[in-house]
Formats: C-alpha cells, structure tokens, sequence
C-alpha cells in the first residue's frame, strides 16, 4: 500500500479541516488549505490568481462568519429536541467550530445549560467530564465542546463525529456563499487588488470581464439561479436527515420505524422534486453565455460544452458565406466514451469527465477573449490588429487510486498542439490538439467570425503551462525557431510541446492544467 503523505495540494476541503484542527488558524496554515480555497473562490466566482495572504484573510473570515451562523441557528434551536430530522446540521456546524477552536465561550455557556437542564439531562459537573475525557489537554477539551453541541458528554464522541462536523461544515459554507450579497461583499473586499494590479499578476490567468456594458445585466451563475429555485435551507435539511438516519439506523422499536418511513419519503419526494429543477436549469445552463474562465490551478474549467463533436482538424470545414452570414464551425471530438467526477476513468484519457464542477463538460476545452476585454467564448468576432489570448485545458481523467505510483495510468509522451488555419480564410477555427502515446488524441476549437477572410498568426514565446507545480506565472513552453523567425517546434509545431505537472517531461500524471497562448488577428482588406 502506498503510504506516502498527501501533499498539500492534494488535500480536500476535509484534510484541510482536520489540518487546521492540528495546526490551529494562522496566515500560514490558511494559506496551505488549497482544497478549501478552491472551494469559496469558485463560489465567489474569484477567477484570477489571489496572493497567500489575501487568501488566509478569505478563508479566515468565512471560517468565523459561517460557524458563528451555524451556532446562532444552533441555540435558536436548543428548545427543540436534537434529534429532529434537518435539525442537527447547525449543532454539527457548531461541532465543528469548537473543534478549529472557533468557540464562542457565551454561547457555550448557553448550550451547556441547556444540556444540564434538557431531556437526557448531563448530571456530571464540568470538571468531572473533563477529568473521564482523561490526559490529552486542549484538544481534549475542544472535543469535549464538541460533544457537548452535538448532545453527548464525552470527548469520544466530539472526535468521532469529526466527519461529519466537518461535511456538515461545507455545506454551510456553500449554502453562505451562493447569497448574491455575501459573495458581492467578499468579491469586492478580497479581490480589488488583484484584479486591478498591474504588471504580470493582473493578466498571467484568465479572468471574468471586469466591467460590464451598460445595457447588460449581469447572468447570474448556475449555483445562483438554482438557489433561486431551491432555497440553500433545503441543503441544510438534507445534512440534517443523513445525520439523523446514520445514528438511528441501528435503533429498534415502532416509534424510530415510523421516523425512517417518514425520512424516506421526505427524502423521496426532494430528491424527485431537486432533479427536475436541477435538470431544468443544467439544460438552461448549456446555453447561457458565461464570461468567466475558473482558476484551473484548483481544478477548475469553464463550463461551454456543444452538443456534438466537430470534425477532426483535417475535414475542418472553413466556407465562403453568402453575402455576411456566419459559418460556425467550431465544436469538439472524437466521440468517446466519458465519465464522471464520482466515477473517473479505469485507464489514462483526456478530458472526457462531463460533469466537472463548475464545468461541466471537459470535452469542449477551449476558448479564447480579445486581450482589450474578458469576453470568453468558443466564437469570437475577428477584429482586425488585435491580439486574443487563447485558453487550453488538458486533464488526465484516470481514477485518483489508479494513478497513484502506477505508470500505466500516467500519460507517456503527452503533447498539446495549437493548429492554426491558413492565411485569409473564412470564419477560421484555431484547433487545441491533445496526444499521448498512451491515450486516445482529442481536439477542440475556438472561432473567429467576420465577413472577410481572416488571417491568423501565433504571438513567439507568449505559450505558457499552467499546474498545480508551476511557477505562478506559468511555465514557458520550450519553442524552436527558424532563421526567419517562424516557429518550427513548439505549440504551433509539426509535434507540439510536450506537457507535464512541474516541467516538460511529457509524463502526465493525475493532474488537470491549462495553456495560455497568444495570437494576432488580421481582416484581408475589403
């Protein structure tokens, strides 16, 4: 068995939880919970890099924000039994913010009280509880506290419910951040800077149009609109029912079967009446302009997907149309096989998960955005002289336990490739190329539109790789050239340029990174 630590950048939002149990809040242990970053940035929609400390300030105020809001609903509750299906969410949201020492001594005093004084009254003193928890100083006691919100009176239990206090955690903090005023506020407060810096920091990773026109609204995200249709108290409800039936499923008697039929069919009747909603606006979504490029060094891509594959980049269709008409060409393929993010591929594939959160179809894994705006699209109109930056997912979808240590499941050899189209021609589609020796080819493209023919060339030396073990500012993509200056290996090459996790080895493992790259647009005259 493979007994080697998770890296930091492999830990999910639970490993950062129990990290921080360890390690306590501080600039420095925020900073390293990047599963726990990627979390509230791609709610917040923050798409664009976010220095260390902004990062911590962040996490550390949803952390206290989300925990105080969990405890409040707690102590609203403290009348009612503890065991009330869709009740014990926010005792174990409380739970939880005992244990990443985010008490608040008032409000304990408060449930302990209650505890005291309730059905299944506490009879020991404190002192007593602390004195059977045994040796084990600070920590022992958060669990104790933990315990105590969650209606035990031993320190075991504040520790074995850790799981779920902290799942019961995340959801709160999903359910806080898809309000349009909270996730305004932060947006505001926590990315200014960075999305007005100057210098390399402000362009170096795609980011959402910073100002919008005047005659546009703002599309809401698919999380906001489905909150709009399912209020985010329903996702509290479910955490509370599975809580409720895991430490009941084991209890006998007519009472507790009439309370499982009863979470059954309300669990029943949500389930049936959520996936009528969420394939309602998942289908709404497929046609919504988005304008927003997510973070890929958190896992990360935008979401445009076509409904069907386009021809390989060698039967690419490039037409003269009548009189202005547009002849959209792009798309995406091979047709392939495809999976999930709950269940990934069995062998090494590229992009073929369709349902990568807040992406959703991997297979279409291109776009590009005029570098003087943040539109990003599949299709652009072609303006002439101006330079557009291109954006290019690349993602082994091999399962996480395969590829651990297990060289089959690497890619060997894997190579991205920009195809760019000849001089001045018609609606031209620039082709992003995917290829390892090990794994079937796929390709994408982004459009340029105009009612001339298009010329387009590639920028030298603007190609950039982008992972979780690069530098911040990208790796350049190693590029030869001719005595004329034209690139003859490289991106825009015969081969491509080989792709890897922290260098140009070619191997890539179980990683997800993107390419950035540059070209410049020129209409024949009329």
């Amino acid at each position: 068995m493979d007994k080697r630590p998770v890296s930091v950048s492999d830990r999910t939002v639970s490993g950062d939880l129990k990290h921080l149990v360890t390690v306590g809040l501080s600039s420095t242990s925020l900073a390293a919970c990047h599963g726990l970053a990627g979390l509230v940035l791609g709610e917040l929609g923050i798409f664009w890099e976010v220095d260390a400390d902004t990062r911590a300030a962040l996490l550390d105020e949803v952390l206290r924000r989300v925990v105080t809001q969990g405890r409040g609903q707690a102590l609203e509750l403290v009348a009612e039994s503890v065991d009330a299906p869709g009740k014990k969410h926010f005792f174990f949201v409380a739970a939880a913010g005992e244990l990443l020492r985010l008490g608040d001594k008032a409000d304990f005093v408060t449930i302990w009280e209650a505890r005291r004084n309730g059905p299944n009254a506490i009879k020991e003193d404190w002192k007593t509880l602390l004195k059977k928890a045994g040796k084990g100083g600070v920590m022992v006691e958060r669990r104790l506290r933990a315990g105590i919100w969650l209606g035990y009176k031993a320190a075991i239990s504040g520790l074995r419910n850790q799981g779920d206090s902290f799942a019961a955690l995340e959801v709160a903090i999903k359910a806080y951040l898809v309000s349009g005023e909270v996730a305004k506020d932060l947006r505001e407060r926590f990315s200014s800077e960075e999305a007005t810096a100057d210098g390399e920091g402000a362009s170096s990773t795609p980011q959402p149009e910073q100002e919008a026109d005047a005659h546009q609204v703002d599309e809401p995200s698919w999380g906001q609109r489905f909150s709009d249709a399912i209020d985010d108290k329903v996702l509290l409800w479910l955490k509370g029912i599975e809580c409720w039936v895991r430490e009941n499923r084991y209890r006998v008697g007519p009472v507790h079967d009439e309370a499982r039929r009863k979470c059954r069919i309300a669990l029943l009747a949500v389930g049936v009446m959520s996936a009528v909603i969420v394939a309602t606006h998942y289908a709404k979504e497929i046609f919504v302009h988005r304008e927003d490029v997510p973070l890929l060094s958190v896992g990360h891509v935008p979401p445009q997907a076509d409904a069907s594959p386009a021809p390989p980049p060698s039967q690419q269709r490039v037409t003269k149309p009548p009189q202005p008409a547009f002849d959209n060409t792009h798309g995406w393929g091979p047709e392939r096989q495809t999976f999930t993010s709950a269940h990934p591929a069995p062998y090494a594939v590229f992009n073929s998960i369709t349902d990568r959160v807040p992406h959703g179809d991997e297979r279409n894994f291109m776009q590009c955005h005029d570098k003087e705006d943040r539109h990003w699209d599949t299709s652009l109109v072609a303006r002439d002289g101006h330079a557009y930056e291109c954006f290019l997912l690349f993602s082994n979808d091999v399962a996480e336990n395969l590829g651990q240590g297990n060289t089959a499941a690497q890619m060997h050899n894997a190579r991205v490739r920009a195809i760019l189209p000849g001089p001045s021609t018609y609606n031209p589609g620039i082709v992003g190329h995917l290829s390892a020796d090990n794994a079937m080819a796929v390709w994408a493209s982004c459009n340029f539109l105009a009612a001339r023919p298009i010329t387009i060339t590639y920028l030298p030396k603007t190609a950039r790789m982008f992972t979780n073990r690069t530098p911040v500012d990208g790796l350049r993509l190693a590029e030869t050239y001719a005595d004329g200056g034209d690139v003859v290996d490289g991106l825009v090459g015969q081969k491509g340029a080989l792709l890897g996790t922290s260098s140009q080895d070619g191997v890539l493992r179980q990683d997800a990174g993107y390419v950035l790259f540059d070209v410049k647009v020129a209409l024949d005259p009329k």
